[in-house]
């Protein structure tokens, strides 16, 4: 199971390149960097000792949506938004290119507050 999850990891990294036009070689795309992201969060959450049940659900995942951070915000009408990948599980076997979704809500309330998560950033 867990070479299966490492395999997830590096199809990721190995579908990065294959998205971008021809750039500068220092030079991500937005969508390299957002997959490059999303690895690095997926990498460092599948081994965390918070999250024992991940592998699992994981295994028996049809796909997974990977939204590395996520920005929330408000003043009597708040909002939230982010941009992750989705990557579902093929029929034959492995996973598919990445889908690019931007996730985006709103609210109101009578509280006030600023939020900012992002689940163990890259250093």
């Amino acid at each position: 199971m867990l070479n299966k999850l490492k395999r997830i990891a590096l199809s990721l990294l190995m579908i990065a390149p294959l998205l971008a036009p021809s750039a500068p070689a220092t030079a991500l795309s937005d969508q390299q960097e957002l997959i490059e992201r999303s690895r690095l969060t997926f990498l460092k959450l599948i081994d965390h000792p918070d999250f024992p049940e991940l592998k699992q659900y994981i295994h028996h995942a049809k796909a997974i949506l990977i939204v590395p951070s996520l920005i929330k915000g408000g003043f009597f009408i708040g909002g939230e938004g982010g941009s992750g990948i989705l990557i579902a599980r093929l029929k034959q076997g492995g996973w598919s290119y990445p889908a690019f979704y931007t996730l985006g809500g709103a609210a109101s309330a009578c509280n006030s507050a600023v939020r900012w998560a992002r689940w163990f950033s890259p250093s």
